[in-house]
């Protein structure tokens, strides 16, 4: 089985950085941290795919993020969402929905992370699963 960064050498999935660029809540949920607009892009039989996605690590890490590290992360967070509702992915995420200020931050993550979804699917197409489930060792 390969993995992770063996598929995304075979595909050619190249990332593109930039700094900043996504909405103002999202930067407000990552305070201290780099935040990033990445565009990950390769061609197959059916065509170019994108998929653009917000992105941050610690302000320490002075790296831009790689494709591997983006595609890893993304896969991690859509994974969560798969066949699940708002109550379990909170159970799951370990999150006291009570507190209402938390409950506003969740639905918020919750509903940016189905779009985000959808998102993958359509950028991974016929190859979704293979990059779902393949080989984690290399997994950040």
């Amino acid at each position: 089985m390969p993995t992770l960064a063996e598929l995304i050498q075979t595909y050619g999935i190249k990332a593109y950085v930039n700094d900043g660029g996504t909405d103002e809540t999202y930067i407000q949920m990552y305070p201290n941290h780099h935040i990033y607009t990445v565009v990950l892009r390769y061609t197959d039989e059916n065509g170019e795919h994108a998929l653009k996605v917000p992105f941050h690590t610690p302000l320490h890490d002075n790296t831009e993020p790689s494709a591997v590290e983006v595609l890893d992360i993304t896969l991690g967070e859509v994974y969560h969402v798969e066949d699940t509702d708002f109550e379990k992915w909170c159970d799951e995420m370990l999150y006291d929905i009570e507190d209402p200020e938390v409950r506003a931050r969740c639905e918020y993550e919750y509903a940016c992370l189905e779009v985000l979804y959808d998102d993958v699917h359509m950028f991974l197409g016929e190859h979704y699963d293979e990059f779902c489930y393949c080989d984690s060792g290399e997994r950040v």
